[in-house]
């Protein structure tokens, strides 16, 4: 799970997808900076986990800036959110389902950013050999999305924005 379908990985793997995600955008609630995309990033403060897409997101909008995003990296995502929390960072750019869950968390301290960035597929690794399994689990995958329930998941979860489209 969580595995974002790259050419790179399906010479090795197969996929089912089962939703598509971006990177979401944490900010303080009322939003101050009025930050609605990466761009608007610019010359602000932001917290990122180590190793993450979003760390090479924000490198590739930095030679973009006129003023450098001040990319602040953490061991861990809550503590990267924390530091929004806490006025250390102006944002948090992390994936758009865990930026929602860190909000909706925050006790009304933080908010998301409405728009995903750069969503792609996220798929079910399967070994190349195990075609049977593969096709097992695509049925089952669209079997929950024709009756509804894969729907009432995403409801529960306040994710309708992560739905395969």
């Amino acid at each position: 799970s969580a595995m974002t379908i790259t050419d790179e990985r399906s010479e090795v793997i197969d996929f089912v997808p089962y939703i598509t995600v971006g990177t979401g955008i944490v900010v303080p609630a009322g939003n101050p900076d009025g930050i609605t995309g990466v761009a608007d990033l610019c010359g602000k403060t932001v917290a990122v986990q180590i190793g993450t897409i979003q760390v090479d997101i924000l490198e590739v909008q930095n030679a973009l800036c006129a003023e450098e995003i001040n990319i602040v990296i953490f061991d861990t995502n809550p503590v990267a959110v924390e530091d929004v929390r806490t006025g250390g960072s102006d944002a948090n750019f992390s994936d758009f389902p865990v930026a929602a869950e860190d909000a909706a968390l925050s006790d009304g301290a933080l908010e998301v950013v409405d728009t995903q960035i750069d969503p792609e597929p996220y798929g079910l690794g399967v070994r190349k050999t195990s075609t049977e399994l593969n096709q097992a689990l695509a049925d089952a995958l669209q079997a929950i999305i024709d009756n509804g329930i894969y729907a009432g998941i995403l409801a529960d979860w306040d994710l309708e924005a992560v739905a395969l489209q």
